[in-house]
C-alpha cells in the first residue's frame, strides 16, 4: 500500500487537530457524528487526557469556522464536552524510531 501526506500549503488546505474529552456516555454518539463529517480524515478513541482525537481538513482561511461548526453541533447534541482543544496548520514529521 502506498500512502502520501499532501503538501496543503500548495493546495490551499489547513489540517486541524482537534482533541476534546466528553463525557464516557456520549464518547459512541460523538465518534458516529463525527465518522459522518466528510473533512474529517483520521478519527482516534484515545484514552488519558482526551476521550477523542480528529483530524479534519479544511479551506484555508475556514479554519474558525469548521472548529466552530463541530464545537456547535456536538453543543446541539447536548454533548457534554468537558475539555476541546485545536490545533491548526502544524506540521507532520516522520520520525526515524530507530535505536541510535
Amino acid at each position: 500500500m502506498i500512502m502520501a501526506i499532501p503538501n496543503f500549503t500548495y493546495l490551499d488546505l489547513t489540517a486541524i487537530n482537534i482533541s476534546m474529552d466528553v463525557n464516557q456516555l456520549d464518547v459512541d454518539r460523538v465518534i458516529e457524528f463525527l465518522k459522518g463529517i466528510p473533512m474529517v480524515k483520521f478519527l482516534w478513541r484515545s484514552y488519558g487526557s482526551y476521550n477523542t482525537t480528529v483530524i479534519t481538513i479544511c479551506e484555508k482561511g475556514a479554519e474558525g469556522k469548521c472548529i466552530s461548526k463541530i464545537r456547535e453541533t456536538l453543543e446541539e447534541m447536548e454533548v457534554n464536552i468537558q475539555k476541546f482543544e485545536a490545533a491548526v496548520s502544524f506540521n507532520w514529521e516522520k520520525v526515524d524510531l530507530a535505536p541510535y
